[in-house]
């Protein structure tokens, strides 16, 4: 039913009524009121406490790994968390950690090498033997037999022709192999003549090959004939040499061989040779 509220005043009222009235029920007086006595009411009961929650499963501890050949152990697992408690339960049991693995041996070392022994030192080389010094020669080498003769062009039989050439032997062994042609013209006497001139000794040889019939050479007094050569010849070791030709063709013209020589080991030994035909 609806709560009766009442002013103040008469709350104040009606509770002085019911002092009097008290008093009266307390000396046999009957309540003439006509209100029912109000009875005081009793308090609700306590509300029903929460259900308790659930406890939290507890972790699975990690596997352990043996470790191989000096591995690291196997990592220990984290618990399982703990469960959130209801209102009055108790958290959940905390998981047990993962056991450790197992660590792996540690290799043994490995032996120390023997330490090797200092070696000698190398003996030191020889010096080298100084070179040779270079022969440059003004002759066109090769020219050292008869077929490799320079080649100094043609003169005639005139008193004004002529010509020079300039040569270095290079040691015993080596030979300086010139040719002119000799031309017989007419008005001209041929009377070939041949100087040398060197700072050392130097041998000259002088070979003749008629252009027209056999060839015929007269050496002069102290100097040597020699056949060595394709054809006939004279050579000398004096500083001048004119031998006498003989063709016995039309002419006296020939093709003259000309051959320097030294008999030592001398090394670049420079000379000079002017001829006439």
């Amino acid at each position: 039913m609806p709560r009766l509220t009442l002013p103040c005043s008469l709350a104040l009222a009606g509770l002085v009524i019911l002092s009097a009235l008290g008093g009266c029920a307390a000396h046999g007086v009957e309540d003439s009121t006509g209100f029912d006595s109000i009875q005081e009411g009793t308090g609700g009961a306590a509300g029903a406490s929460g259900a308790a929650g659930h406890a939290g499963q507890s972790g699975t501890g990690g596997s352990s790994v043996s470790g191989s050949g000096g591995g690291s152990g196997g990592a220990e697992a984290t618990g399982g968390s703990s469960g959130a408690g209801g209102s009055v339960s108790s958290g959940g049991s905390s998981g047990d950690g993962g056991t450790g693995g197992v660590a792996g041996s540690a290799g043994a070392g490995g032996s120390a090498g023997a330490a090797g022994g200092s070696g000698s030192g190398g003996t030191g080389g020889a010096g080298g033997t100084g070179g040779a010094p270079v022969c440059t020669q003004p002759d066109a080498e090769p020219n050292d037999t008869q077929s490799q003769a320079q080649d100094l062009g043609s003169i005639d039989d005139c008193d004004s022709s002529g010509s020079e050439v300039q040569g270095k032997l290079d040691g015993a062994s080596d030979e300086d192999w010139f040719t002119f042609a000799g031309k017989d013209t007419f008005g001209c006497s041929v009377n070939p003549t041949f100087d040398v001139m060197a700072s050392g000794t130097v041998l000259l040889c002088a070979y003749f090959a008629c252009g027209s019939g056999g060839t015929s050479v007269t050496c002069p007094s102290g100097d040597t004939q020699d056949t060595s050569g394709q054809d006939p010849g004279c050579c000398t070791s004096k500083t001048t040499m004119a031998p006498s030709i003989n063709c016995t063709g039309l002419d006296d013209s020939s093709q003259v061989y000309l051959k320097a020589y030294s008999p030592g080991n001398n090394t670049c030994e420079a000379y000079s040779i002017s001829y006439h035909y």
